[in-house]
């Protein structure tokens, strides 16, 4: 508890040193040693930052292809000027603040600033979850038309929104100047106003600018270092099997979208005060640019996307130079040529997944510290493992898992016909059959990602028809895949430690604050993912990227994350496939000795007779989508039914 509390007090300076930080480069941009255009290319930099942090937690981290994101920067761009430029909106305020309060003009102006900020974020994240909830059910292609039509919704309603300028635009300093000499505003607020306006060149001052795009970037690091940004890089890996493990995919795609949109309604803000809006400036060349951003720094790469915001921001001014006046219609050219070219030579970006904290890392190993500088591993007991199963005991008669009359149809294919399958607690059970039998889609069916056409599933009793396969994860139902479906870019340790996202408690607010509460829970977390690791002898290699992993390896992962879900039943869907006679044994002697020691009930598909008829207590043989026999192994090895479905008819009549 010292140590999570000593991290959050760490986390506590850093973001004192980050406010400083802003108030020292505000006070360097506000300053006459700064010039004009230095200033602007600084703001428009910060701009950039806000924006293509919060689009790299949606298509880095999430892999979601939006292609609209200058409609939520139009958005809050609109709302935070309207908040601070008209009169309906600042005069209240003003009264407030300076009137009642006594504040000063400089100060009212700054809570103005802040309120619109908030007002900005709010509606950005209201229409990210208008445009999250039904179109995040769509992938690729289809994705990126949807949210192309939503930015292009955005400028189309204020083209025709009189009450926002239409083509005309809104300048908010414009506007303030209005309200000031209109001949209905009364002098004393006429006086605060042009005081404001009369004592700086900017609307916000540099410190605002500079914090806003220093919590943006930190927010986003703190989202992705945490369970909820594990679940999101997951998603992006793959989405059916971040299901299996638990992770609510949907919600967290809509959250992503949301907190996304919020910070590039906060980017508005910050440009609502910075120049005269236009809808111009938000069209698809836009959403292009802040694109090419978060694909030239690297999907998820905070690091990589701050220094190619950076460079993107001060490419126009670079073409200038180079093109003169040509530069604007070579622009949309060269960002498209830019794309393609990362796209084939490097795909993950200059940076790719890593931080600049890792390249640090790295020099330590490397050059300062050795090899020996790596955390030591630290890994719970079985015994502590066992404990937390809470295991079902074998000699309860509930069955832990029935399946009646289910039927899986796709269109005139009944890939599952009347398929009936009862587990008792702590069994071991073979799930047989000839290839096409039906024995996956079984799967399918039981874990959720298919929902049945007919039949009744139940888990202890309750059942889990209908249910999403996330929910039947957390009803204590786990599984592997015929082909691996592991987290191939993400670290062995990371694999596993999602596998135990339903079990975590603290939630994204505490992972954004920092809590003591959440680093005692990810270093416990941690601990039990090498304890699971530890038992497959995959702890050594932690820190591997899953892909790396040979291929037997990668099988006995993908059964140790499955393990970290803490499930009754555990799916095995060919477990030994592609591993050779002494691979096959050692897993084996893996499941059965798991089974024993977590009272596991096991429902395991296999070709290999002989490995399957050693291991089972019992066997279910499928042919044709229906269940064709039931019994001891012996019995099922001398069955006439079975030996046809294998063999053919001849073989079965003898």
């Amino acid at each position: 508890m010292r140590t999570a509390t000593k991290q959050t007090l760490l986390h506590l300076a850093v973001l004192i040193g980050l406010a400083v930080a802003a108030l020292l480069a505000g006070l360097l941009l506000d300053s006459s040693f700064v010039s004009r255009t230095t200033q602007n290319w600084t703001y428009n930099i910060a701009i950039n930052i806000i924006l293509a942090v919060g689009l790299n937690l949606i298509l880095g981290m999430t892999g979601q292809f939006s292609i609209g994101h200058a409609g939520f920067l139009a958005a809050g761009a609109y709302t935070a000027a309207v908040v601070a430029g008209k009169p309906e909106f600042i005069a209240p305020q003003l009264n407030f603040w300076h009137f009642t309060l006594g504040l000063p003009p400089s100060a009212a102006f700054v809570i103005v600033f802040v309120t619109g900020a908030i007002a900005a974020m709010l509606v950005a994240s209201i229409l990210g979850l208008i445009v999250g909830l039904p179109t995040l059910r769509l992938r690729g292609d289809y994705l990126a038309i949807a949210t192309l039509g939503f930015g292009e919704i955005v400028v189309t309603l204020i083209y025709n929104t009189p009450y926002l300028g239409r083509a005309t635009g809104f300048d908010l300093y414009g506007a303030l100047s209005f309200y000031r000499t209109a001949s209905d505003t009364p002098a004393p607020m006429a006086n605060v106003i042009k005081t404001h306006l009369d004592s700086t060149n900017v609307l916000v001052g540099g410190f605002w600018v500079v914090l806003a795009a220093l919590v943006s970037i930190l927010v986003v690091r703190n989202i992705k270092y945490s369970t909820s940004g594990r679940a999101l890089l997951a998603i992006r890996e793959d989405s059916i099997a971040s299901e299996a493990v638990g992770v609510a995919t949907t919600r967290y795609k809509v959250t992503a979208f949301i907190i996304g949109a919020a910070l590039a309604g906060l980017a508005g803000a910050v440009l609502s005060h910075h120049i005269a809006l236009n809808p111009s400036d938000f069209t698809f060349m836009r959403s292009v640019e802040i694109i090419l951003i978060v694909i030239l720094g690297g999907a998820g790469s905070i690091s990589g996307t701050i220094f190619a915001a950076i460079f993107v921001t001060l490419l126009p001014e670079i073409l200038r130079q180079l093109l003169g006046g040509e530069s604007d219609k070579w622009r949309m050219v060269i960002y498209a040529a830019m794309i393609i070219l990362v796209m084939l030579f490097r795909p993950k970006g200059l940076f790719g997944p890593y931080e600049i904290t890792d390249v640090w890392r790295w020099v330590l190993k490397r050059f300062i510290r050795g090899r020996s500088s790596r955390r030591p591993l630290v890994t719970p007991g079985v015994s502590t493992l066992v404990a937390e199963q809470q295991p079902l005991a074998e000699a309860e008669a509930q069955p832990i898992l029935e399946a009646r009359n289910v039927v899986m149809q796709f269109g005139g294919l009944r890939a599952v016909d009347n398929f009936n399958l009862t587990l008792m607690p702590g069994e071991l059970v073979g799930l047989i059959g000839p290839n096409g039998a039906g024995k996956t889609t079984a799967f399918n069916v039981l874990t959720g990602v298919y929902r049945p056409t007919a039949g009744e599933i139940r888990i202890a009793g309750q059942s889990i028809v209908g249910l999403q396969p996330h929910r039947i994860s957390q009803r204590g139902v786990a599984r592997t895949f015929q082909n691996i479906r592991l987290f191939a870019n993400l670290s062995v340790l990371d694999n596993v430690m999602i596998a135990q996202h339903a079990h975590h408690e603290q939630g994204l607010t505490s992972a954004i604050l920092r809590t003591p509460a959440f680093f005692t829970e990810e270093e416990l977390s941690r601990e039990r993912a090498l304890g699971y690791l530890d038992i497959f002898g995959l702890a050594d290699v932690s820190h591997e990227l899953a892909s790396n992993l040979s291929y037997g390896d990668q099988r006995r992962l993908e059964i140790a994350r499955a393990l970290a879900t803490r499930p009754k039943v555990l799916l095995l869907d060919e477990p030994a496939a592609g591993m050779n006679p002494t691979e096959k044994r050692e897993l084996m002697h893996m499941i059965q000795n798991i089974r024993t020691r977590f009272g596991l009930t096991i429902l395991i598909i296999e070709h290999d007779m002989k490995l399957i008829m050693g291991i089972s207590q019992r066997i279910v043989v499928l042919d044709y989508g229906k269940t064709i026999a039931e019994g001891l192994p012996a019995a099922i090895q001398k069955d006439p039914r079975v030996i046809e479905a294998y063999l053919g008819a001849s073989a079965g009549h003898g």
